[in-house]
């Protein structure tokens, strides 16, 4: 054996020694247990088991009530930021009207309750999925109307007759 190598080994022996003299006592260990459950404990009691805040009376405040519903069955709500001029201004040229007081309306800090008919926004939804699949497919489009204009350099150059379709590879 080299120097170094005692001399590794010296050291790896310390090293191990220290561990074992840092090691906490069996009642500390314990005690630090009982502390640790405690603190779970308090969280759990506070936030719930889950880790999310049970819905108290603050949690509650962005809920519509049924009755609210109910009165505005034909339309869909949403909380709009009224603090935000540019929002609640792009909300009500969509067409956002806020909902009056009679009929369940509030505010709730600078967020207020604001309903647009049901007809409406299910037209924008068709509209924003018909043109999702649109983009969605604009590739393919693009790809045959290459192999069309291949198809045609083919023909007229060439004097090769072979059909777009021959050219693609759907799958």
């Amino acid at each position: 054996m080299s120097v170094e190598e005692v001399l590794a080994k010296k050291a790896e022996e310390k090293e191990i020694q220290a561990g074992i003299d840092a090691q906490v006592s069996k009642t500390e260990a314990q005690e630090q247990i009982k502390q640790e459950l405690a603190r779970l404990d308090r969280v759990e009691r506070t936030t719930g088991r889950s880790g999310i805040m049970p819905l108290g009376p603050k949690q509650r405040l962005m809920q519509v009530s049924e009755a609210t519903k109910q009165k505005n069955k034909d339309f869909r709500l949403r909380w709009i930021n009224e603090n935000n001029q540019e929002k609640a201004i792009t909300r009500q040229a969509d067409g956002y009207e806020r909902v009056p007081n009679d009929e369940g309306g509030r505010k709730v800090g600078n967020l207020a309750l604001y309903r647009l008919p049901k007809e409406e926004y299910e037209h924008r939804v068709r509209e924003i999925e018909r043109e999702t699949a649109n983009r969605l497919s604009s590739h393919n489009r693009e790809m045959e109307n290459m192999a069309d204009q291949v198809a045609k350099v083919l023909r007229d150059k060439h004097g090769i007759s072979i059909g777009a379709d021959r050219l693609l590879i759907k799958e």
